[in-house]
């Protein structure tokens, strides 16, 4: 269950990626550069939390090895990554 964690953390990278492109024609290589866009950019700050702690959800459940049961992940993984989904398609859509 750990990797569904780091998988939907993996998606919404990528949708914070096509917004990077979408508005600014940005590719941020590197996680550090991608978060301080995600704190910077004002079409991107509504999910600096969401974002946040899903990476944090990623990188424990494969660096400190904590185990995820379904009933987390739907409870604590899912809504993060769908606030995300939310916020970011309406805007590749425009």
């Amino acid at each position: 269950m750990d990797w569904v964690v780091t998988a939907y953390f993996y998606a919404a990278l990528h949708l914070v990626d096509a917004i990077l492109d979408a508005k600014n024609g940005a590719h941020p290589i590197k996680h550090e550069i991608r978060w301080e866009m995600v704190r910077s950019e004002w079409f991107l700050r509504g999910i600096k939390t969401e974002y946040r702690d899903l990476k944090n959800h990623s990188e424990n459940a494969r660096y400190n090895l904590l185990t995820f049961t379904s009933t987390k992940i739907e409870k604590e993984v899912i809504p993060l990554y769908d606030a995300i989904e939310a916020h970011i398609m309406p805007q590749l859509r425009e």
